[in-house]
Formats: C-alpha cells, structure tokens, sequence
C-alpha cells in the first residue's frame, strides 16, 4: 500500500503519493538553501521492490530522548541516547526523536542492530561531539556508528556537529611536528541495508563527515556537509564496499 505525503509546494497545498512516508506526514524539512521545496527522490513499484522498504500503515511509535534523561544543558547525554536507542530499537516501529532548539552533548556512541522492525532516527535539534579526545580512545576511529540497523532513517533537518577544531589543531598536515594520527569519522552506516539519509546539516568533522560501508540500497539527499576550508582531511562523503547507492541534491564544501 503506497500512503501519502503532505507537501503544498507553495501552491495552496496538496497530496502526493510517496512510498515512503506514512499518512498525514509533514516532514521536518530544513533545505539549508539545497532546494526550496522537499526533493524527495522519485521510486517507482520497482523499487520497492528491489529496496523492501517496510512501509508502517500506523502511527510510528515516537520515542523522545528527553524522555530517557538527556538535558541539553552542555553536559554529557551519551547514556540518555544510548537508553533511548535501546528501547526505539526494540519496540514496532520507532521514531527516536532529538528535539529541536537543543543541544545535546556525545561521545562516541554505537547505534547498533538488528532491531525489531524499520526504524527512524529524527534530528530536530543539534547533536554536538565531546572535545576530550581520550572518549574516543576504545572507538576505532568513529563517533556516531550505525551498525547493521535494516530499514533505517536519519532525517530531520537538524544538525550533526563533529566539534573538530582540536582534531584539526593538533593534526600533522597543520603541525609539522606532530605525529601524524588519524581522527574520527563524525558519521559511520556499517553493514546497514535499505537506508536513507535526508535533510540535515553534517558540519565540522574530526576528520571525515560521513561514511557509507558495506551497505546496501542506500539513498542519501537533501545534505549539507560543510566545514572551514583550513581544515585537514575533512572529507564530505566516503563509500566504500557499498551497493546500489544514490546521492542527490547535496552540497559538499570541505577542507
């Protein structure tokens, strides 16, 4: 069953099918000047198909992360996130929530899979990375680590903070006479099949932005991946081992 979304496109407002969103669906839509208008990709019944989307016929389950404990009040919230991802995951269809007007303070956290059915992560307000580089020291390399979560959605129209600037301070393309260390990814979707990504501003990695590895059927549009010319190695987005990936109406300004 295809359901509907509401988009009024700026002409007095009107349905349009989309497999996608359930119905009514007024998505928290922020273009950051990529378009004027939500450019949701076109899909067809074939790919429906070829991405077994589960599509919800009810209302999602929505899961707020204040609910678990997080503050937004500077200090760290990375167990209140982790709590909340742990019951959005195993609940029927979940929509984590990150409410707008806020920020929320992380360290490395793993999102991990499987979980119960399709579920959504929704990012309103503004996800900032701890400076303390010793909170990355059992991470590999990674702050925010989706790991093998089918059926996942990151939206939102919020923001996605890698707070880098101490990464790029002590980094050996910067410093000479510093050893030459390898920073975190801000964003990582590892072994993560029928994914999308839309909508949101990815900004001041450590080192890379974003990560796609090892998925499949991957659709990301809509993004903003920005950080300060000067700044090393801070790549906007990397695929690798991936498989039937489509990246649209993106805009990528990096060091």
């Amino acid at each position: 069953m295809v359901r509907r979304h509401y988009d009024d496109g700026g002409r007095g407002g009107s349905y349009k099918e989309h497999p996608l969103h359930p119905k009514p669906y007024h998505p928290y839509f922020h273009t950051f000047g990529v378009s004027n208008k939500p450019n949701y990709p076109t899909l067809n019944s074939g790919d429906l198909f070829n991405y077994n989307i589960e599509i919800r016929t009810s209302a999602p389950k929505i899961v707020n992360v204040d609910a678990f404990g997080a503050k937004a009040n500077g200090r760290d919230d990375s167990q209140a996130f982790k709590k909340a991802w742990k019951y959005a995951c195993s609940s029927q269809g979940a929509t984590l929530v990150v409410p707008k007007k806020k920020v929320y303070h992380l360290k490395p956290i793993d999102f991990s899979g499987p979980c119960k059915s399709a579920i959504s992560l929704n990012i309103q307000g503004t996800i900032k990375a701890t400076v303390n580089h010793s909170d990355y020291e059992r991470y590999d390399g990674r702050w925010l680590y989706f790991d093998k979560v089918q059926n996942l959605r990151v939206e939102g129209g919020g923001i996605i903070n890698g707070n880098g600037r101490t990464w790029w301070e002590n980094s050996c393309k910067i410093n000479k006479a510093l050893p030459c260390k390898e920073a975190p990814t801000a964003v990582t979707f590892n072994e993560c099949n029928n994914l999308l990504v839309a909508s949101l501003l990815i900004k001041n990695a450590q080192q890379m932005h974003l990560s796609f590895r090892k998925c499949v059927n991957v659709k990301a549009f809509n993004l903003l991946v920005k950080a300060p010319g000067h700044s090393p190695n801070t790549d906007g987005i990397h695929v690798t081992e991936t498989q039937n990936i489509n990246i649209n109406n993106c805009v990528i300004g990096t060091g």
